[in-house]
This record gives C-alpha cells, sequence and structure tokens, in this order.
C-alpha cells in the first residue's frame, strides 16, 4: 500500500468579526489566525508532507475582505509548499458572489490561487490524483450555500461514481459535515453522517471539518 503523509487542518474562520472582543483583542485574534495558517504551511513544508488537506471554513464567510484573500493565496503560493486540497465549508461555500472561489472575480481582484490549490468546486465527489503518488486520490465536495443541510455525504446514493482504491492505492475524502452522535454544544449538525457510513465508505481516510474539536474514529 503507498504510504503518504498528510497535514490536515480546518475552521479557521479567516475573516471572523469578533465583534464582541476589545478591538485591541481583535486585532490580536487576527494576527493569531494568519498565524496559525502560516504555520502549517511551514509545518507541511518542514516535514515534507504529500499535501495539505482543508475540510472547509477556511474563511469566516462569503464576503471575504481583498487583503485577507491575498494573503492565503500568498501563504500557499511560498516556494515549496505541497499540494494543497480544499473544500469550501458551510461558512465560505462556493456561491457565484465568493470572491475566494469564483475565478471570475479573483480574476477581477488580479488575484489567482496557485496552480498547486485544488479547490473542489462541486456539491458532489470529484477527485484529484496526488502528484508522485500514483493510486492515491483525494476526493472532496463543498456546500453551496451557507444554510443547513440534512443531505447526508456519505449515505451510498451519494457516493456514486466514487472509485475504490486498487489494493496499493488510497482514497482520501475531504469535507464538511457533522459526526452524529459527537456534536459539541456550541455546533449545529449539517451535513450529518454516521460511523457506519465511514466504515460502509470506499475511502481509505476520511478528512472532516466543522467541529471545533477533535475526534476520531479508528
Amino acid at each position: 500500500m503507498a504510504l503518504a503523509r498528510f497535514l490536515q487542518f480546518s475552521d479557521l474562520h479567516l475573516g471572523r468579526p469578533f465583534g464582541r472582543l476589545p478591538a485591541e483583542v481583535r486585532e490580536a485574534r487576527w494576527r493569531d489566525q494568519q498565524r496559525v495558517l502560516e504555520k502549517a504551511v511551514e509545518e507541511a513544508i518542514h516535514r515534507r508532507v504529500h499535501a495539505i488537506l482543508v475540510p472547509g471554513d477556511l474563511f469566516d464567510a462569503i464576503g471575504v475582505e481583498i487583503g485577507l484573500l491575498q494573503f492565503a493565496i500568498q501563504t500557499f503560493a511560498q516556494d515549496g509548499c505541497p499540494p494543497v486540497y480544499i473544500a469550501p465549508g458551510n461558512h465560505d461555500p462556493v456561491t457565484a458572489l465568493s470572491p475566494a472561489w469564483n475565478p471570475r472575480l479573483l480574476e477581477a481582484r488580479r488575484l489567482a490561487w496557485p496552480a498547486h490549490v485544488h479547490v473542489f468546486d462541486q456539491p458532489h465527489w470529484t477527485s484529484h490524483e496526488v502528484p508522485g503518488l500514483p493510486g492515491v486520490r483525494v476526493w472532496g465536495r463543498c456546500f453551496v450555500a451557507n444554510v443547513e443541510s440534512a443531505e447526508r455525504p456519505l449515505a451510498a446514493a451519494m457516493l456514486t461514481g466514487v472509485e475504490a482504491p486498487a489494493p496499493d492505492g488510497l482514497a482520501i475524502a475531504v469535507f464538511h459535515g457533522s459526526r452524529e452522535g459527537s456534536c459539541p454544544p456550541s455546533q449545529k449538525v449539517t451535513a450529518p453522517f454516521s460511523d457506519a457510513e465511514v466504515e460502509a465508505s470506499p475511502f481509505t481516510y476520511h478528512a472532516v471539518g466543522h467541529y471545533h474539536a477533535g475526534s476520531r474514529l479508528t
């Protein structure tokens, strides 16, 4: 079986207003958020991972401020950054009004994601092969609206067209959703999935965002 190294993070919520905090504290939190993204890319380069997985809510809202968007693009554009796979979540969905994911809006701002950044911009599963790792594919799907969804991303009907990996390959799922039975008090259930659906899916590993607390199913 292929040996692959990934760095995963999600729910950074860049651009969150932190409206209840004093102005000086808000500034510090914004710097902390940006430093987290910088540190993630630094670690990915240092650890020589094969890819960075971002399962949703990189940004806090659809309307991303241009300076913040430019910062994110430049951070991923630095030399040595491995391929990046982003599956937009419910806070930063793929819509016609999103300056982060709409190519025409990006072009109008003279911005573009680096070629090694792959954004899953469809609400159904699509995939990319990881460069240099034959047989290893990253599958992803996105949110297309900032609303709660009852759609089950790992239901059998949703997995039509998803190919199971070869015996010596890997299939990595990157998506935003809610593991049933593990919802923290401050979170809402959206795009739910069950442990049984995980076990039955064709994916080797599931990189899931949404909850702001770690949860692992082995």
